[in-house]
């Protein structure tokens, strides 16, 4: 029927279990798109490899919490880091090609200046660094980071 299987016997086999949560994680960063889950899938990898190296269960659950912790944050903010650049990517499609009313004098040299899209409000600079007054139409040639770049309507590049 069953054996006695001593807590030594059981730890000695627990790198294993570590080891399929890694690939569970790893296959499932792959699967959804996630960093975050590769931050685990690195985290059991690395309780895996200790857990075969030292037999005290107290070690590996602190290795594992503390390499959790370090790698899920690390790739959580690599994760936020793609999102904002996709929104940046998203912006740009979407606003180059549109024209916008100034309504505060675009000024280069000042940094000043502000136009309206929809209902939207946002700074404005002119992209060939001529002054702009409020009140005209201009139209939407690019998006540099936060900065959107404005010219002429006549001109469409």
């Amino acid at each position: 029927m069953f054996t006695s299987t001593s807590l030594s016997e059981v730890i000695d086999y627990v790198w294993q279990l570590y080891l399929v949560a890694a690939m569970f994680f790893l296959m499932i960063s792959i699967l959804f798109q996630r960093a975050w889950y590769l931050g685990l899938g690195l985290s059991f990898l690395l309780t895996a490899f200790f857990a075969m190296m030292v037999g005290d269960m107290r070690t590996h659950i602190a290795i594992g919490m503390i390499s959790a912790f370090f790698l899920v944050s690390y790739f959580m903010n690599k994760d936020q880091l793609v999102n904002h650049r996709l929104r940046e990517q998203i912006l740009e499609q979407r606003l180059v090609g549109q024209i916008a009313l100034v309504i505060e004098d675009i000024d280069n040299p000042s940094r000043r200046g502000l136009i309206k899209i929809g209902n939207d409000t946002r700074s404005a600079s002119s992209l060939d660094g001529n002054l702009i007054p409020k009140g005209k139409r201009v139209l939407v040639q690019k998006v540099d980071g936060t900065r959107i770049l404005v010219g002429d309507v006549t001109r469409r590049t």
